[in-house]
């Protein structure tokens, strides 16, 4: 529950198995079908965080590897 919460996923109230479908329950609890859909939907947002994080690193990560390149060719040229 707590990463659904992290990731700003909210669970729809008529998940939850309460004591008014099952009167011989202690606490509020997901059903079997419920909890692996909340399994799919975590994995999901993980993965689309992932992504933004590498789409967000990589043109970052080839503008350095091209300033070290340009460096490099500067410092050759002043070199000689």
């Amino acid at each position: 529950m707590q990463q659904a919460e992290k990731l700003g996923i909210e669970i729809p109230q008529e998940w939850w198995v309460t004591k008014k479908d099952k009167p011989w329950i202690e606490k509020w609890h997901l059903d079997a079908k419920h909890r692996a859909k909340l399994k799919r939907l975590i994995n999901e947002a993980r993965y689309t965080q992932a992504k933004k994080f590498v789409e967000l690193v990589i043109p970052v990560l080839g503008l350095l590897v091209a300033l070290v390149a340009l460096l490099k060719d500067i410092l050759i040229a002043w070199l000689d």
